[in-house]
């Protein structure tokens, strides 16, 4: 399926900010490791001293029930109504075909986004600020792929941060809303990371990364996904 230019006015400029942005996360966060700087644990410490030496919202009900469990909960249940959705637009066809592509690009970004994050949870070896002796934990600092944890990136900042991919749906079924797509997941992410870090879970480069990579994936998915020939340049002008 072909698709006008004129039709996809955020696709279009995909070279544009947003995939620059992208790009300029990742290559912070692969190139600066913010703890080796002393940022991370320059954060830590003041939110740490703040909370009287210890992790005083780690178990506090809006840091640990609301953001964290509820925040979950709606990250999985929001991917599961979209899934149903699109079940139920293949026997009912109540989408449009832009609303079903967009609705489908989304789900995978989603999805890919949750298994990248918690694939390189799995495997950096990174542990939590609560994890360390410097804040109130049991083990001493080790560096990345060194260590005992699985903190790193932040996956519950990634969870929000994984709908960043609003901004190119929205791009394809309604343009006009593309930015406040964006918004939604900017500030979903940022809202889960900053709750966590103030739980102790997390450093600031665990969100950063988490940033980074799911921006990357909306992209890069944005891209290569079927009938969007907007954004390899080949539309009719």
């Amino acid at each position: 399926m072909s698709v006008r230019a004129a039709d996809w006015p955020a696709i279009r400029r995909l070279d544009g900010w947003p995939a620059i942005a992208a790009m300029l996360l990742a290559a912070l966060a692969l190139t600066v490791p913010l703890q080796g700087l002393g940022v991370d644990q320059w954060l830590a410490d003041r939110l740490y001293a703040w909370e009287g030496g210890r992790w005083a919202w780690r178990e506090a009900w809006w840091t640990s029930r609301l953001l964290h469990d509820g925040g979950r909960l709606l990250t999985v249940l929001t991917g599961a109504a979209l899934a149903a959705v699109l079940l139920l637009d293949r026997r009912l066809h109540v989408l449009s075909a832009r609303w079903r592509s967009a609705a489908g690009y989304l789900l995978v970004t989603v999805a890919l986004c949750a298994v990248l994050v918690a694939a390189l949870k799995r495997i950096t070896g990174v542990d939590c600020p609560w994890d360390l002796l410097r804040y109130g934990g049991t083990r001493p600092w080790a560096p990345p792929f060194a260590g005992a944890g699985a903190c790193f990136p932040a996956g519950h900042a990634g969870a929000g941060y994984a709908w960043v991919g609003l901004y190119f749906a929205l791009g394809h079924a309604a343009p006009r809303w593309r930015r406040w797509g964006l918004a939604a997941g900017l500030v979903l992410g940022t809202v889960f990371g900053a709750a966590q870090q103030l739980r102790g879970a997390h450093f600031l480069s665990h969100d950063v990364w988490a940033l980074a990579v799911c921006a990357s994936v909306a992209t890069g998915v944005a891209r290569h996904w079927p009938g969007w020939t907007a954004l390899s340049g080949h539309a009719r002008r």
